[in-house]
């Protein structure tokens, strides 16, 4: 995660998964943490995780928003994208809008960084703070 918090912005990537883990089918994956309050306080795009892109919120009520069935190959490289504005979350890949969500922490600032629960490769991070 970067030293500096923002409210708002723009944070992407270059991603390739590694290996496949069949450990908890949580398959092959990457992901962006959109923003991280604290230890029990944040949210992350998940891209492949258990088969599926998805909003991973850990807050007193939090929750797994599955947006879709999706299974990066093991190689290839993808280019994940989170666009936070306007107390809205935009997560994309490669181009293609995967969801518009509102942002489960508004008004709050937090850092972003990179998220992964398997072997993957980042190169090129691009985070544009704009509040």
């Amino acid at each position: 995660m970067t030293g500096q918090p923002w409210q708002e912005g723009t944070i992407e990537a270059n991603a390739t998964a590694l290996q496949y883990n069949k450990n908890g089918n949580v398959g092959a994956s990457f992901g962006i943490m959109v923003k991280y309050l604290d230890e029990k306080n944040w949210c992350a795009a998940r891209f492949g995780s258990y088969n599926a892109c998805s909003l991973l919120v850990v807050a007193p009520e939090g929750q797994v928003l599955r947006l879709g069935h999706f299974e990066p190959e093991v190689g290839r490289p993808y280019h994940p994208k989170v666009i936070l504005r306007n107390g809205l979350i935009a997560l994309i890949v490669d181009g293609t809008a995967i969801a518009i969500l509102e942002d489960p922490f508004p008004d709050q600032t937090g850092r972003p960084g990179l998220f992964t629960e398997t072997h993957c490769s980042f190169d090129n991070v691009k985070i544009n703070r704009t509040q």
